[in-house]
């Protein structure tokens, strides 16, 4: 069988591209979230040290930062950072149930993207729908050209 494309790792670019994609934005937000939570718990030992701290004091009252809220951030960053790994994995080695998760889950996003982008348009919003809309794309028609059944899962050494 011939391969159509350019492979790296012997897989089709694109799917490396997303893949990468999907691993550098969930390590960006797991180390979000222990930070975010890692703060909260700083914040509150300050405060059992020193009550009075004038700095924490400060920055609880003068912003919107909340411990409770920072918490809760935290473990959402860290859980939504853990899917996306999740999803890098299962499309690293080909899982055709996670490809279909991804594209529902996608779809949703984007349209949620959308519509926020029809209330307030921003360059990085017309940037973000415009990858979401290329990786549906190659999600639901290209990648399934690159993958067939016997591609599928783990490759069995033959030769044994």
């Amino acid at each position: 069988m011939k391969r159509r494309g350019l492979h790296i790792f012997n897989r089709p670019l694109g799917l490396v591209l997303i893949t990468a994609y999907k691993i550098i934005w969930g390590l960006v937000e797991c180390a979000l979230g222990l930070f975010a939570f890692w703060s909260a718990s700083i914040f509150i030992g300050e405060l059992a040290e020193d009550p009075q701290d004038i700095f924490v004091n400060f920055i609880i009252h003068h912003t919107p930062f909340s411990i409770g809220g920072a918490i809760h951030t935290g473990v959402l960053l860290f859980i939504l950072g853990g899917t996306k790994l999740a999803i890098a994995y299962g499309l690293w080695y080909r899982s055709w149930r996670i490809r279909k998760f991804l594209l529902i889950f996608l779809s949703v996003v984007t349209l949620f993207t959308l519509f926020d982008f029809a209330l307030a348009w921003t360059f990085f919003k017309a940037f973000a729908l415009l990858c979401d809309f290329l990786v549906l794309y190659y999600l639901w028609r290209i990648l399934p050209r690159h993958l067939h059944d016997h591609d599928v899962g783990v490759i069995i050494d033959t030769n044994k």
